[in-house]
């Protein structure tokens, strides 16, 4: 999942026309939480103005869930700590 989100930071932050078109051009859309769960990243707002299904991997008590839990087309998965 690192070598995934590294990929994705590199081309929002060097292409960021490539990185809408590749989210323009694809079936579901893919975010995973922050550390901190009191922020709230525009990135989940831009998804959801794509009005594509968005799978979110979240944390405990993070914000962005209770606005996703209003989209219709938004599956939220809790992440599970292994000890």
């Amino acid at each position: 999942m690192t070598k995934l989100r590294s990929v994705n930071s590199v081309i929002n932050t060097r292409y960021p026309r490539l990185s809408t078109t590749i989210e323009v051009n694809s079936d579901n859309l893919i975010a995973v939480g922050n550390n901190d769960c009191n922020q709230v990243p525009s990135k989940i707002f831009e998804y959801m103005s794509f009005g594509k299904p968005i799978v979110y991997f979240y944390s405990d008590d993070d914000v962005n869930v209770k606005i996703l839990k209003k989209y219709p087309i938004a599956l939220c998965l809790r992440r599970i700590k292994f000890d």
